[in-house]
């Protein structure tokens, strides 16, 4: 499963986290480059939108059309500034677009709870505020409905 954490900070937050804990449950990771907006620190930087904001999920010559080719889901990792970066709104439409609702979750896990009307689009599916939660959720949604009685099965068992 491949996986694609959005959010302003990738590096020492709870993003970092998040990725870290992917990483260990063996899921393939791609994230949202540096903070800096500087390709000098994040060679992502180079090309990372799409040559027209307005048509998200066309240009996948981009960076970000490059990071989503091939992702099966896209967690947005909600920070107290999230909802007003124009970035992150990017990121997001492209995700909403190209991968549809259905695989666009949120994990808030500081319970900022984003309130702009503008964003209400794609914070629609949330995960469990606790990381090892958030973790199995997300290996859940990502696996064939064959798989998922298993998977419901270990999660029980887990627990008692």
């Amino acid at each position: 499963m491949r996986v694609f954490v959005s959010s302003p900070e990738a590096k020492e937050s709870r993003a970092a986290e998040l990725i870290d804990a992917l990483l260990d449950a063996g899921v393939e990771v791609e994230h949202s480059p540096d903070s800096s907006g500087d390709p000098l620190v994040d060679s992502r930087w180079a090309g990372w939108y799409p040559r027209l904001a307005l048509e998200a999920g066309k240009d996948s010559n981009c960076g970000l059309g490059r990071a989503f080719d091939g992702v099966d889901l896209c967690v947005i990792v909600v920070n107290w500034y999230w909802d007003s970066s124009t970035w992150m709104l990017i990121e997001a439409n492209e995700a909403y677009v190209r991968l549809g609702s259905e695989r666009l979750w949120f994990w808030d896990p500081d319970e900022e709870r984003p309130g702009s009307p503008g964003v209400a689009f794609c914070l629609v599916n949330p995960l469990p505020t606790e990381l090892s939660a958030a973790v199995r959720k997300i290996e859940t949604i990502g696996l064939p409905t064959s798989e998922l009685g298993a998977a419901y099965r270990g999660t029980i068992q887990e627990q008692s």
